[in-house]
């Protein structure tokens, strides 16, 4: 048991480590081509999240979170970071929770970031629990905003999967600065 629970931890560490939070070139295309579709479908179908972003100072855009349970959530993806609708860097998000969950799925996240220093914070590190209560059967658009604690808001909306969750946790982001090109490394 401890051996199957450190190994389902230790994957999503594993790929973080293995690669940079945008990859090599041709990825990074896939990625940006990704976020420019999630946020093109946003404008289109949802005037409220189209409106908070057009207010925000930054947001971060994950395109695919790959989550998988038994009990304990392990999630991993990546994502850009923009300030002022600019591309400022590209960000990887790891998920922990711990609950009554079983199943996996694949869902997208944005997180508004009302001000200079909420986004900041993002970039440079601040901790948040996250709660989570999903249920989802082989394909769904329905999803959930919730106002995080630093003013912050998170819309999430999954994509497709099987999975009934009821868990709390934490997020971990790693920001890597398309000026700098150094890492950052985040807690949510």
């Amino acid at each position: 048991m401890r051996r199957s629970l450190a190994f389902t931890l230790a994957i999503p560490l594993i790929c973080c480590a293995c690669s940079s939070t945008g990859g090599p070139p041709s990825q990074r295309t896939d990625l940006h081509s990704q976020v420019s579709a999630i946020l093109g479908d946003v404008k289109q179908r949802d005037p409220d999240l189209n409106s908070l972003l057009a207010r925000s100072y930054g947001y971060a855009v994950f395109p695919s979170i790959l989550k998988c349970a038994a009990g304990i959530d392990a999630a991993y993806g990546r994502g850009e970071v923009y300030q002022h609708n600019r591309q400022i860097g590209h960000a990887s998000v790891i998920q922990y929770t711990v609950g009554a969950a079983l199943g996996g799925q694949v869902y997208w996240q944005i997180i508004a970031f009302p001000s200079k220093s909420d986004l900041d914070d993002f970039r440079n590190g601040q901790t948040l629990v996250v709660a989570n209560a999903s249920g989802i059967a082989v394909h769904s658009g329905a999803g959930g905003t919730v106002d995080l604690p630093d003013s912050s808001t998170s819309q999430v909306r999954p994509n497709t999967g099987l999975m009934l969750e009821a868990a709390l946790g934490g997020e971990t982001f790693w920001f890597d600065s398309l000026k700098a090109g150094d890492w950052q490394y985040s807690s949510r």
